[in-house]
Parts: C-alpha cells; sequence; structure tokens
C-alpha cells in the first residue's frame, strides 16, 4: 500500500478534532481531559474491552486509529530523508546548493530509504 500525504491529512481532518485522551481505566480514548468518560457520553471516541476493540463512535475516528501505525512509520521515514538531505545542503560551501540526484539517493540511503 502506497501512503500519501493527501491520505493522512484527509484522515486527520475526518477525525473527531484533537487532543484526544487516555480514559480514566485505560479502556478507551476520549476527548475528555480528565479521561473520566463512560460509553454512554458523546465526547467517548472509542472503546476496548480488555485490549479488543469493542465500540466506536465514528467510522473516520477509526479510519484513523486503524491507520496511526503506518501513517506514523511513513512520516518518520519522511522526516529522516528529510534530516539527511538537510545535513547534506548544511555540508556544502555554497549560499545557495543545488541538490543534485546523486545527492537526494544519499540522502535517501542515509535516512534508511534505499
Amino acid at each position: 500500500m502506497t501512503i500519501k500525504l493527501s491520505d493522512i491529512e484527509k484522515r486527520l481532518e475526518a477525525a473527531t478534532p484533537g487532543p484526544w485522551y487516555a480514559v480514566a481505566d485505560n479502556t478507551g480514548v476520549s476527548t475528555d481531559p480528565d479521561g473520566t468518560a463512560f460509553p454512554s457520553q458523546p465526547e467517548l471516541i472509542f472503546c476496548l474491552d480488555d485490549g479488543e476493540y469493542i465500540e466506536n463512535r465514528n467510522k473516520a475516528d477509526a479510519e484513523f486509529v486503524a491507520n496511526a501505525p503506518a501513517d506514523i512509520a511513513y512520516l518518520l521515514r519522511l522526516v529522516g530523508e528529510l534530516e539527511a538531505a538537510l545535513e547534506i545542503i548544511a555540508d556544502r560551501d555554497t549560499n545557495l546548493p543545488h541538490v543534485t540526484a546523486a545527492d537526494a539517493l544519499a540522502a535517501r540511503k542515509k535516512a534508511g530509504l534505499e
């Protein structure tokens, strides 16, 4: 599956606005900062029972949570690639560096993407 930044942005925009908080008993996520929401309360985003997902209030929130591991891994790789590219640029002596295809490939390798 190819992840695109636009896909991540759409999931984030569709999800319940944050911040989100762990419910006091650590079996759910809520928009209530006290973390005391119960399944009957509207601020509960989703609920777990013994680690098993049992209730969801919003399909968009479920999509957001379900994609979070892959999205975060992708974003971390992308940040690593950008940091590596910035290091290459910073190592140059000129004020207006031109990054070549070889530079970009080196940055990808340094970030572990090649």
